[in-house]
């Protein structure tokens, strides 16, 4: 950040007094603005209609019942999902690792988070595009579904 930006920035501010201590909290105001309208929104939002799901499981359920191929996609989907997730969150927790190991100065555990890496590396790879062939192709599906049905 520039010298004008932190002064703008500090000049925003607003000071609040808490009322359990003698000390002051400072909030952006315009922090306190986004915050009361992104709060509307999300509880607008949240009105949830559900006859608007009725529509699409009409079409939905019977196509999955019918159709093996898009049901064993739909369950790979699901799955490869899962699995998914789960790297990202050993990759998270890798790079946690990595970071303190190198702030810590262990080369030891360093270079055991480095080959860990590239092991879920080579595992994370082939799952990430087999979950972007398996969604697509689930898509294919559907399309050619809602095709059919409407034609």
């Amino acid at each position: 950040r520039s010298f004008t930006d932190s002064k703008r920035f500090w000049s925003r501010l607003h000071f609040k007094n808490t009322a359990t201590t003698d000390k002051k909290e400072i909030i952006p105001l315009t922090d306190v603005v986004v915050q009361s309208n992104a709060t509307a929104a999300i509880k607008d939002n949240l009105k949830l209609d559900f006859s608007q799901l009725k529509p699409f499981f009409k079409i939905a359920v019977p196509f999955f019942k019918e159709d093996k191929p898009a049901r064993d996609s739909l369950i790979a989907v699901l799955a490869l999902t899962l699995l998914n997730n789960g790297i990202s969150v050993a990759f998270s927790y890798i790079s946690r690792d990595f970071y303190t190991a190198l702030n810590n100065r262990d080369e030891h555990l360093f270079f055991e988070k480095i080959q860990l890496f590239f092991a879920v590396l080579v595992l994370a790879v082939p799952v990430a595009v087999f979950y972007r062939y398996t969604r697509e192709k689930l898509s294919l599906y559907w399309r050619e579904a809602l095709t059919s049905k409407v034609l």
